[in-house]
């Protein structure tokens, strides 16, 4: 194999191993935020979400890198991006194969967080509505006609 091939190659492993620990720190961070729902500490829960923004145009900037390196490697090896993976199935099983199971992980890691996502919006719904009715408990205090 080419040593150009090979450092692109190797470059696409690491952008991908890069990706999933990206969207790890997305589920812990969404551990946090569940936690901070839960003692309804807003300030908290502000900060996870800025870190959250912060690591999602982390990930899309790895995904446009990832695009990029696979476009340039196609055009090195004369192959349609559509033929990359058979490519590589072709030339570089160990590649191949490493390249797929973290990319079978990433795509876990993503279905699970937006399982959790799923669960901490209803927990956010949930806190809503609870902060709303107390405060019609309160506001109902207020009407509450005290004679003396």
């Amino acid at each position: 194999m080419r040593d150009d091939v090979k450092k692109l190659l190797e470059e696409l492993l690491s952008l991908h191993t890069h990706k999933l620990g990206l969207i790890n720190r997305l589920l812990l961070n969404e551990a946090d935020l569940r936690h901070h729902i839960d003692s309804e500490n807003p300030e908290n829960i502000h900060k996870i979400i800025e870190q959250d923004n912060d690591i999602i145009a982390s990930v899309d900037l790895t995904d446009f890198t990832i695009s990029e390196t696979t476009r340039v490697l196609c055009g090195i090896l004369g192959i349609t991006p559509d033929r990359f993976d058979s490519f590589l199935m072709e030339t570089s099983r160990d590649i191949h194969a490493e390249l797929a199971g973290i990319m079978e992980n990433t795509f876990m890691a993503i279905s699970t967080l937006r399982e959790e996502r799923g669960r901490s919006f209803e927990q956010m719904k949930e806190v809503s509505r609870s902060t709303g009715r107390k405060i019609e408990e309160i506001e109902s205090m207020f009407r509450i006609d005290i004679k003396t």
